[in-house]
Protein backbone atom coordinates (compact mmCIF):
# COMPACT_ATOMS: atom_id res chain seq x y z
CA UNK A 1 0.00 0.00 0.00
CA UNK A 2 1.34 3.06 -0.95
CA UNK A 3 -0.62 6.51 0.34
CA UNK A 4 -0.52 9.51 -2.12
CA UNK A 5 -1.58 12.98 -1.00
CA UNK A 6 -3.14 14.63 -3.92
CA UNK A 7 -4.27 17.97 -4.94
CA UNK A 8 -6.23 18.51 -8.19
CA UNK A 9 -8.30 20.97 -10.80
CA UNK A 10 -10.38 18.11 -11.68
CA UNK A 11 -14.17 18.92 -11.53
CA UNK A 12 -16.67 16.38 -10.06
CA UNK A 13 -17.93 13.81 -12.38
CA UNK A 14 -20.05 11.14 -11.10
CA UNK A 15 -19.57 8.62 -13.94
CA UNK A 16 -15.88 8.10 -13.16
CA UNK A 17 -14.41 6.13 -10.75
CA UNK A 18 -13.73 8.19 -7.16
CA UNK A 19 -15.93 11.24 -9.15
CA UNK A 20 -13.30 13.21 -10.90
CA UNK A 21 -13.37 13.56 -14.91
CA UNK A 22 -11.40 15.55 -17.17
CA UNK A 23 -13.26 18.77 -16.98
CA UNK A 24 -11.42 22.17 -15.15
CA UNK A 25 -12.98 23.80 -12.63
CA UNK A 26 -12.62 27.53 -11.55
CA UNK A 27 -10.19 29.48 -11.65
CA UNK A 28 -11.09 29.91 -7.84
CA UNK A 29 -7.92 28.67 -5.25
CA UNK A 30 -11.14 27.01 -3.05
CA UNK A 31 -12.20 24.65 -5.87
CA UNK A 32 -9.19 22.60 -5.51
CA UNK A 33 -9.42 19.63 -3.78
CA UNK A 34 -6.66 18.44 -1.54
CA UNK A 35 -6.93 14.78 -0.16
CA UNK A 36 -5.45 11.32 0.42
CA UNK A 37 -5.30 8.62 -1.49
CA UNK A 38 -4.52 4.79 -0.95
CA UNK A 39 -3.25 2.78 -3.72
CA UNK A 40 -3.09 -0.91 -2.69
CA UNK A 41 -0.65 -2.10 -5.51
CA UNK A 42 1.06 0.66 -7.83
CA UNK A 43 1.54 -1.50 -10.78
CA UNK A 44 -2.13 -2.39 -11.24
CA UNK A 45 -3.83 1.58 -12.34
CA UNK A 46 -6.23 1.70 -9.37
CA UNK A 47 -7.16 3.70 -6.45
CA UNK A 48 -8.23 1.97 -3.48
CA UNK A 49 -10.37 5.00 -1.64
CA UNK A 50 -10.11 8.91 -1.05
CA UNK A 51 -10.10 10.21 2.25
CA UNK A 52 -9.90 13.29 4.04
CA UNK A 53 -10.90 15.72 1.37
CA UNK A 54 -10.52 19.43 1.91
CA UNK A 55 -10.67 22.35 -0.14
CA UNK A 56 -8.22 24.85 -1.18
CA UNK A 57 -5.31 23.52 1.07
CA UNK A 58 -4.45 20.01 3.31
CA UNK A 59 -6.52 19.61 6.33
CA UNK A 60 -4.61 20.13 9.30
CA UNK A 61 -3.85 16.55 10.14
CA UNK A 62 -2.97 15.60 6.61
CA UNK A 63 -0.65 18.51 7.06
CA UNK A 64 0.50 17.57 10.86
CA UNK A 65 0.92 13.69 8.69
CA UNK A 66 3.41 15.31 5.94
CA UNK A 67 5.33 17.66 8.08
CA UNK A 68 5.88 15.08 10.87
CA UNK A 69 6.54 11.65 8.38
CA UNK A 70 10.41 12.59 8.84
CA UNK A 71 11.26 11.95 5.01
CA UNK A 72 11.91 13.72 2.14
CA UNK A 73 9.19 14.81 0.17
CA UNK A 74 8.68 14.26 -3.84
CA UNK A 75 6.11 16.34 -5.47
CA UNK A 76 5.03 14.71 -8.81
CA UNK A 77 3.20 16.37 -11.80
CA UNK A 78 2.13 13.72 -15.10
CA UNK A 79 1.87 13.79 -18.13
CA UNK A 80 -0.65 13.33 -21.09
CA UNK A 81 -2.70 10.52 -21.49
CA UNK A 82 -3.52 9.76 -17.65
CA UNK A 83 -6.88 9.48 -16.27
CA UNK A 84 -6.83 10.66 -12.24
CA UNK A 85 -6.49 6.97 -11.64
CA UNK A 86 -3.76 6.66 -13.87
CA UNK A 87 -1.88 9.90 -12.21
CA UNK A 88 -2.03 8.40 -8.45
CA UNK A 89 -0.93 4.77 -9.39
CA UNK A 90 1.80 6.59 -11.43
CA UNK A 91 2.70 8.74 -8.01
CA UNK A 92 2.84 6.14 -5.81
CA UNK A 93 4.76 3.34 -8.49
CA UNK A 94 7.20 6.01 -8.95
CA UNK A 95 7.20 6.78 -4.64
CA UNK A 96 7.81 2.78 -4.39
CA UNK A 97 10.66 2.27 -6.93
CA UNK A 98 12.82 4.88 -5.15
CA UNK A 99 12.15 4.13 -1.99
CA UNK A 100 13.06 0.45 -2.30
CA UNK A 101 16.00 1.82 -4.14
CA UNK A 102 18.36 1.43 -1.26
CA UNK A 103 18.71 4.93 -0.62
CA UNK A 104 17.59 6.69 2.40
CA UNK A 105 16.93 10.04 0.87
CA UNK A 106 14.59 8.43 -1.89
CA UNK A 107 12.44 7.48 1.23
CA UNK A 108 10.13 10.01 0.66
CA UNK A 109 6.41 11.64 1.03
CA UNK A 110 4.60 11.48 -2.06
CA UNK A 111 2.42 14.59 -3.34
CA UNK A 112 0.91 14.64 -6.14
CA UNK A 113 -0.76 17.01 -8.42
CA UNK A 114 -3.37 15.90 -11.36
CA UNK A 115 -4.52 18.35 -13.88
CA UNK A 116 -7.74 16.77 -15.83
CA UNK A 117 -5.86 14.55 -18.84
CA UNK A 118 -9.11 12.77 -20.38
CA UNK A 119 -6.56 9.77 -20.17
CA UNK A 120 -7.08 9.29 -23.59
CA UNK A 121 -3.81 8.09 -26.29
CA UNK A 122 -6.47 8.23 -29.38
CA UNK A 123 -9.82 10.32 -29.84
CA UNK A 124 -12.09 7.26 -31.27
CA UNK A 125 -14.68 10.42 -32.43
CA UNK A 126 -15.80 9.70 -35.74
CA UNK A 127 -13.71 12.07 -38.44
CA UNK A 128 -11.68 13.46 -35.62
CA UNK A 129 -7.99 14.15 -36.22
CA UNK A 130 -6.65 12.95 -32.99
CA UNK A 131 -7.66 15.67 -30.85
CA UNK A 132 -6.67 13.75 -27.64
CA UNK A 133 -2.91 15.47 -27.58
CA UNK A 134 -3.77 19.04 -28.61
CA UNK A 135 -7.40 18.81 -26.03
CA UNK A 136 -4.82 17.54 -23.28
CA UNK A 137 -2.34 20.02 -23.56
CA UNK A 138 -5.27 22.79 -23.55
CA UNK A 139 -6.07 21.45 -20.35
CA UNK A 140 -2.54 21.69 -18.87
CA UNK A 141 -2.12 24.77 -20.22
CA UNK A 142 -5.68 25.96 -17.98
CA UNK A 143 -4.02 24.61 -15.28
CA UNK A 144 -1.45 26.96 -14.57
CA UNK A 145 -3.59 29.41 -12.28
CA UNK A 146 -4.37 25.63 -10.08
CA UNK A 147 -1.07 24.12 -10.11
CA UNK A 148 0.39 27.87 -9.06
CA UNK A 149 -1.82 27.63 -5.76
CA UNK A 150 -0.90 24.57 -5.39
CA UNK A 151 2.78 25.46 -5.08
CA UNK A 152 1.95 28.00 -2.77
CA UNK A 153 0.14 25.23 -0.70
CA UNK A 154 3.80 23.67 -1.11
CA UNK A 155 5.63 26.80 -0.01
CA UNK A 156 3.49 26.12 3.13
CA UNK A 157 4.28 23.54 3.91
CA UNK A 158 7.72 23.51 3.28
CA UNK A 159 8.20 26.23 5.99
CA UNK A 160 6.44 24.13 8.32
CA UNK A 161 8.58 21.06 7.31
CA UNK A 162 11.47 22.70 7.67
CA UNK A 163 10.94 23.44 11.45
CA UNK A 164 10.79 20.18 12.22
CA UNK A 165 13.21 18.42 9.39
CA UNK A 166 16.11 21.08 8.99
CA UNK A 167 18.11 18.49 7.39
CA UNK A 168 15.24 17.55 5.03
CA UNK A 169 14.94 17.74 0.98
CA UNK A 170 12.20 18.42 -1.66
CA UNK A 171 11.97 17.14 -4.81
CA UNK A 172 9.58 17.85 -8.10
CA UNK A 173 9.32 15.57 -11.05
CA UNK A 174 7.10 16.93 -14.28
CA UNK A 175 6.56 14.22 -16.58
CA UNK A 176 5.82 15.15 -20.15
CA UNK A 177 3.14 17.16 -20.64
CA UNK A 178 3.23 18.13 -16.84
CA UNK A 179 5.93 20.43 -18.23
CA UNK A 180 3.52 22.33 -20.14
CA UNK A 181 1.39 22.88 -17.03
CA UNK A 182 4.60 23.74 -14.81
CA UNK A 183 5.47 26.70 -17.33
CA UNK A 184 1.77 28.12 -17.53
CA UNK A 185 2.40 27.87 -13.78
CA UNK A 186 5.78 29.40 -13.38
CA UNK A 187 4.31 32.30 -15.87
CA UNK A 188 0.98 32.49 -13.64
CA UNK A 189 3.24 32.40 -10.64
CA UNK A 190 5.84 35.48 -11.26
CA UNK A 191 3.17 37.64 -11.98
CA UNK A 192 1.65 37.17 -8.98
CA UNK A 193 4.22 36.27 -6.29
CA UNK A 194 7.14 33.87 -6.32
CA UNK A 195 8.58 32.56 -2.91
CA UNK A 196 11.54 34.65 -1.03
CA UNK A 197 13.92 31.21 -1.56
CA UNK A 198 14.20 28.48 -3.24
CA UNK A 199 11.32 25.61 -2.82
CA UNK A 200 13.23 22.73 -3.68
CA UNK A 201 16.33 21.35 -3.44
CA UNK A 202 15.89 19.35 -6.72
CA UNK A 203 13.72 20.42 -9.80
CA UNK A 204 13.37 17.25 -12.07
CA UNK A 205 12.40 17.53 -16.02
CA UNK A 206 12.03 14.37 -17.37
CA UNK A 207 10.81 13.75 -21.15
CA UNK A 208 9.83 17.44 -21.18
CA UNK A 209 6.99 18.50 -23.78
CA UNK A 210 7.92 21.80 -23.71
CA UNK A 211 9.62 24.12 -26.00
CA UNK A 212 13.10 23.51 -26.17
CA UNK A 213 14.22 27.22 -25.48
CA UNK A 214 11.56 27.78 -22.61
CA UNK A 215 14.67 28.87 -20.76
CA UNK A 216 15.19 31.70 -22.28
CA UNK A 217 11.96 33.08 -22.33
CA UNK A 218 11.35 36.98 -21.64
CA UNK A 219 11.88 36.64 -17.67
CA UNK A 220 8.73 35.71 -15.90
CA UNK A 221 7.83 33.71 -18.63
CA UNK A 222 7.51 29.75 -19.69
CA UNK A 223 10.49 28.21 -17.46
CA UNK A 224 12.42 31.34 -17.75
CA UNK A 225 13.20 31.64 -13.56
CA UNK A 226 12.76 27.59 -13.23
CA UNK A 227 16.49 28.07 -11.28
CA UNK A 228 15.05 30.41 -8.92
CA UNK A 229 12.35 27.92 -7.77
CA UNK A 230 15.15 25.22 -7.17
CA UNK A 231 18.79 25.05 -6.27
CA UNK A 232 19.55 22.53 -9.08
CA UNK A 233 17.62 21.37 -12.02
CA UNK A 234 18.11 18.35 -13.67
CA UNK A 235 16.98 17.85 -17.33
CA UNK A 236 16.92 13.80 -18.52
CA UNK A 237 16.02 13.80 -22.57
CA UNK A 238 15.81 11.35 -25.37
CA UNK A 239 16.60 11.57 -28.74
CA UNK A 240 14.49 7.70 -29.03
CA UNK A 241 11.83 9.65 -27.57
CA UNK A 242 8.40 8.57 -29.99
CA UNK A 243 5.89 11.24 -28.14
CA UNK A 244 8.27 13.85 -28.52
CA UNK A 245 8.77 13.42 -32.40
CA UNK A 246 5.17 13.65 -32.98
CA UNK A 247 4.99 16.72 -30.29
CA UNK A 248 7.31 18.81 -32.08
CA UNK A 249 6.45 17.45 -36.07
CA UNK A 250 4.46 20.47 -37.97
CA UNK A 251 1.16 18.84 -37.42
CA UNK A 252 1.11 19.25 -33.75
CA UNK A 253 3.25 22.17 -32.19
CA UNK A 254 6.03 22.54 -34.79
CA UNK A 255 8.68 22.54 -32.56
CA UNK A 256 11.79 21.34 -31.01
CA UNK A 257 10.57 19.90 -27.32
CA UNK A 258 12.62 20.31 -24.16
CA UNK A 259 13.08 16.37 -23.59
CA UNK A 260 14.47 15.45 -26.80
CA UNK A 261 17.60 16.75 -26.77
CA UNK A 262 17.98 19.11 -23.84
CA UNK A 263 17.83 22.93 -24.02
CA UNK A 264 18.80 25.10 -26.42
CA UNK A 265 22.12 25.97 -26.27
CA UNK A 266 22.52 24.02 -23.57
CA UNK A 267 27.04 23.38 -24.50
CA UNK A 268 26.57 27.63 -22.95
CA UNK A 269 27.90 27.07 -19.42
CA UNK A 270 27.07 30.55 -18.80
CA UNK A 271 23.47 30.37 -19.68
CA UNK A 272 23.69 26.87 -17.98
CA UNK A 273 26.39 26.95 -14.98
CA UNK A 274 26.96 23.04 -13.97
CA UNK A 275 25.82 23.91 -10.80
CA UNK A 276 22.54 24.80 -11.78
CA UNK A 277 21.52 23.26 -14.38
CA UNK A 278 22.41 18.99 -14.87
CA UNK A 279 21.42 17.59 -18.20
CA UNK A 280 21.73 13.90 -18.68
CA UNK A 281 21.13 12.16 -22.16
CA UNK A 282 18.80 9.20 -22.34
CA UNK A 283 19.23 8.12 -25.69
CA UNK A 284 21.49 5.35 -25.25
CA UNK A 285 19.47 3.90 -22.64
CA UNK A 286 17.91 0.65 -23.53
CA UNK A 287 17.30 -1.60 -20.48
CA UNK A 288 13.65 -1.48 -20.92
CA UNK A 289 10.78 -3.18 -23.38
CA UNK A 290 10.14 -2.02 -25.83
CA UNK A 291 13.29 0.20 -26.37
CA UNK A 292 12.61 1.28 -29.34
CA UNK A 293 9.74 2.41 -32.05
CA UNK A 294 6.98 2.47 -29.15
CA UNK A 295 5.40 4.99 -27.25
CA UNK A 296 7.06 3.61 -24.60
CA UNK A 297 10.11 5.46 -25.27
CA UNK A 298 8.28 8.37 -23.91
CA UNK A 299 8.73 6.37 -20.14
CA UNK A 300 11.97 5.63 -20.03
CA UNK A 301 12.11 7.89 -16.54
CA UNK A 302 9.90 5.53 -15.19
CA UNK A 303 10.51 2.12 -16.86
CA UNK A 304 14.61 2.38 -17.37
CA UNK A 305 16.49 0.61 -14.14
CA UNK A 306 19.14 2.84 -15.11
CA UNK A 307 17.34 6.57 -14.73
CA UNK A 308 15.57 5.51 -12.31
CA UNK A 309 18.14 4.55 -10.41
CA UNK A 310 19.67 7.79 -11.33
CA UNK A 311 16.90 9.48 -10.08
CA UNK A 312 17.24 8.10 -6.83
CA UNK A 313 20.77 8.94 -7.01
CA UNK A 314 19.62 12.90 -7.54
CA UNK A 315 17.02 12.51 -4.21
CA UNK A 316 20.04 10.68 -2.59
CA UNK A 317 22.52 13.63 -3.57
CA UNK A 318 25.15 11.82 -4.80
CA UNK A 319 24.60 11.60 -8.24
CA UNK A 320 27.06 12.27 -11.17
CA UNK A 321 28.28 14.00 -12.66
CA UNK A 322 26.97 16.62 -10.62
CA UNK A 323 26.63 19.11 -12.92
CA UNK A 324 27.01 20.05 -16.17
CA UNK A 325 26.44 17.50 -19.48
CA UNK A 326 26.24 13.69 -19.05
CA UNK A 327 25.10 10.49 -20.25
CA UNK A 328 23.14 7.66 -18.98
CA UNK A 329 23.72 3.91 -20.70
CA UNK A 330 22.55 0.66 -19.36
CA UNK A 331 25.79 -0.46 -19.49
CA UNK A 332 26.63 1.87 -16.27
CA UNK A 333 24.26 -0.64 -14.16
Amino acid sequence: MVQVYFATNRSADATTPHGFGSGIVAEDPAAITYAVADVPDPASGQVAGIARRNMGRFSDDVTDEIVGAGQNLFVFIHGFDNSFEDALSRAGSNAEFYRGSGKPGADTVCIAFTWPSAGKLIDTRLGALDNAYLEDQARAGASGFHLGHFFNEIDRLRALYAQRNPGGRLFLLAHSMGNWALQAAMTWWYQTGQPKDDMFDEVILAAADEVADTFEAPAGYRLSRIADLAKRVTIYSSQKDIILQLSASPLVNDSVRLGQNGPKDKESQGKYPPALFRMMDCTGVSDFFPPFLSGETHQYYRLSNTVRQDIAAVMQGDAAPLGGLGMLEASLL
